[in-house]
């Protein structure tokens, strides 16, 4: 499930930097932490699992009006952010927040939150159709390198495809406590939207450089898998503001 927020800027206009990713983050465990301290604090330090999963994702600031600079760019007028999870009380906590004093901080910009919507799930099946609303990451270990090596779709397809259903194997696993009875899943980027697009994306999230996609793509397979990617995210680094999607 997820809530869209609406939210409006103070003045006619506000400027935000081009990577806010990482204050995005933090005014959602802000705003949770209005309701309950006490689950933000536990979300944010510990998450769930061995990995620290924190289940759930969120979109890029989505305006229908932006002015776009060399440093960031300038958000004309109300605009939406989409965040998604499949934990009932991570949605609980963040709906309280929102309207306990109708605030939200990106940075040190306060904005207005004229609205919180709940949208429910649409029906989910194999072959299903995704867009981007924001970067999908995935990466591995390689050697010569010192952090993590974040994989290109266009040169290793299968391989990409691979980490993500690994990934959400885990993360399922995490959260049901069992595997899917069905462990399925191929994924596939609109390779013709990468030929005449860029696709990628450079985000810079505090002192990390992460690489990812933001393109059309299909899923085949478990619809189980499917349907919790949407939840909480395809790929890496969720609560980071990456893996977030929306059915084309």
């Amino acid at each position: 499930m997820r809530i869209e927020v609406l939210l409006k800027p103070r003045e006619k206009a506000v400027f935000l930097p081009f990577n806010y990713q990482y204050q995005i983050t933090s005014a959602i465990y802000e705003t949770i932490a209005k309701s309950s301290p006490d689950f933000a604090k536990k979300l944010h330090d510990e998450g769930f699992g061995e990995r620290r999963f924190k289940f759930f994702t969120f979109s890029q600031i989505l305006a229908k009006r932006k002015k776009i600079t060399s440093e960031g760019f300038w958000v004309i007028g109300e605009f939406s952010l989409k965040i998604s999870s499949p934990l009932y009380e991570f949605l609980l906590h963040l709906l309280n927040g929102l309207f306990k004093d109708h605030k939200f901080k990106i940075g040190r910009e306060e904005f207005t939150v004229k609205g919180a919507y709940i949208r429910e799930n649409p029906e989910i099946k194999p072959g299903q159709i995704f867009v981007c609303l924001s970067p999908i990451v995935v990466s591995t270990i390689k050697e010569g390198y010192a952090t993590p090596y974040y994989i290109r779709y266009t040169e290793e397809p299968e391989f990409f495809s691979e980490k993500i259903r690994q990934n959400l194997l885990r993360k399922f696993e995490t959260y049901y406590g069992r595997l899917p009875a069905d462990d399925r899943l191929i994924f596939f980027f609109d390779e013709e939207y990468l030929k005449k697009n860029k696709g990628t994306k450079l985000i810079h999230y505090r002192d990390q450089k992460i690489l990812g996609y933001l393109a059309p793509f299909t899923v085949e397979g478990s619809s189980e898998l499917i349907a919790f990617g949407y939840d909480t995210g395809f790929g890496e680094k969720n609560s980071m503001g990456f893996g977030c999607v929306e059915v084309k």
